[in-house]
């Protein structure tokens, strides 16, 4: 399939990607970039954002006018935090949008990140069982952990990849609910921060990888998501696309 024609039907950010488009469900697998918001909001006007167009906050849409001067609309079925790269899916049918959306609140959307972190000790294929909550510092929405708030539930194994120069290893995390900063959070209250976390991360690692490798970003890549659609006859179709880890991120494992 020929994707370089959406791309320039499209408003997407000029570090955006289209990897998958299915006619049937209209239904668009994006590579987001790092630092690209998925939508504006009102304390990031200037900020980049994933499609370069009006966003209506209600209707969780984009839309913007083509070349014939009809009005087209994107909607927006999930989320990425602004520094994660990656798959992000939008949605040119509502109908399919809202349906998609029901999945993803079902927990029926699979979805993968890796992760560079800080090298742990030791570590055993596990399942992450927390409880988070949202509080407000200095007007900065933050995540915490403890006995009140909501599930956070994510399965978590260790790549299978030498032993990093950088005293750093790669997580592939396997989200079962979608909490703000969810994965963020559980890696760094089990002393494996993301590099590149400017929020929950451990500033002194992050300065010493950026110094040896230059790299400044969230080391966090959304690079799996499946799903299935119930199609207008009836019949279901399953969906998988993927996203390699980029370049910037497999070199701190060498």
């Amino acid at each position: 399939m020929n994707l370089a024609k959406y791309d320039q039907q499209i408003p997407l950010d000029r570090e955006c990607r289209i990897i998958g488009y299915d006619q049937s469900t209209q239904v668009l697998a994006i590579e987001k970039a790092p630092g690209v918001l998925t939508h504006p909001n009102s304390a990031s006007t200037k900020q980049r954002t994933l499609l370069s167009a009006h966003y209506d906050m209600d209707e969780e849409k984009y839309s913007w006018k083509n070349d014939a001067g009809i009005t087209e609309f994107a909607y927006l079925v999930h989320r990425l935090d602004s520094p994660t790269s990656g798959i992000i899916l939008v949605c040119l049918n509502q109908a399919i949008s809202l349906q998609l959306k029901q999945a993803f609140f079902a927990q029926k959307v699979n979805k993968t990140y890796l992760a560079i972190v800080r090298q742990p000790s030791s570590f055993n294929n596990t399942v992450w069982r927390d409880k988070l909550y949202e509080v407000r510092e200095k007007g900065k929405l933050r995540m915490k952990w403890g006995t009140k708030g909501k599930p956070a539930i994510t399965e978590v194994s260790l790549a299978n990849i030498p032993v990093s120069s950088h005293r750093l290893a790669m997580l592939i995390l396997r989200p079962r609910t979608g909490r703000t900063h969810q994965l963020r959070v559980q890696c760094a209250k089990r002393g494996m921060p993301i590099v590149g976390d400017r929020t929950y991360g451990d500033f002194s690692l992050n300065r010493k990888v950026e110094q040896k490798t230059k790299v400044s970003r969230l080391c966090l890549h959304a690079c799996e998501i499946s799903y299935e659609l119930q199609l207008d006859g009836g019949q279901k179709k399953s969906f998988f696309y993927e996203s390699p880890i980029p370049r910037s991120l497999g070199k701190l494992l060498k």
